[in-house]
């Protein structure tokens, strides 16, 4: 692993597996330019399920637009103000990119964070697995992690009482 992976060790973590992956998918939304996504999936496997992704929302503490005066927790709106995603996952110490780079023909970050960007990893799969039924426990080992040594990587929120918060 990584020798710049420290604290996100402490998040649970599946072997990795081959994957393949198609790419655009295009939505079509009215009245505005057509969502793109990136779907992957196992390569092997039976019903293997194609999934678009809705329950989750993550953002960087310090991603702050230059678009609005109201500073990194504008990109939480989405979260508090739609009905959909069931927790709010604050990455701590980055912007924008998470940590990571911005795409793939990208040479630029806006910080350097591997540990904030494996725990995003961990996240997502954790998430994953629990949503898919693979693991139930993989979410709540991960949330609790958080709550433990790998705490200053990331704070999940989660949606009280399933209704839209503000």
């Amino acid at each position: 692993m990584n020798n710049l992976i420290n604290l996100a060790r402490h998040i649970p973590s599946p072997d990795a597996g081959l994957t393949v992956a198609y790419t655009p998918v295009r939505l079509p939304m009215e009245g505005r330019t057509p969502l793109e996504l990136r779907i992957t999936a196992p390569a092997v496997g039976e019903s293997l399920p194609i999934i678009l992704l809705s329950h989750g929302f993550v953002c960087g503490d310090a991603d702050d637009p230059n678009f609005t005066t109201r500073g990194p927790e504008w990109h939480a709106d989405a979260f508090h103000d739609g009905p959909g995603a069931d927790a709010l996952v604050t990455l701590h110490g980055v912007g924008h990119g998470l940590g990571g780079i911005a795409g793939l023909d990208a040479r630029e970050t806006e910080t350097e964070e591997p540990d904030v960007l494996e725990a995003t990893k961990r996240l997502t799969l954790a998430w994953l697995q629990t949503t898919l039924a693979v693991d139930g426990h993989a979410w709540s080992e991960t949330c609790a992690a958080l709550r433990g040594e790998a705490g200053a990587l990331a704070t999940v929120s989660p949606r009280t009482s399933g209704s839209v918060v503000r």
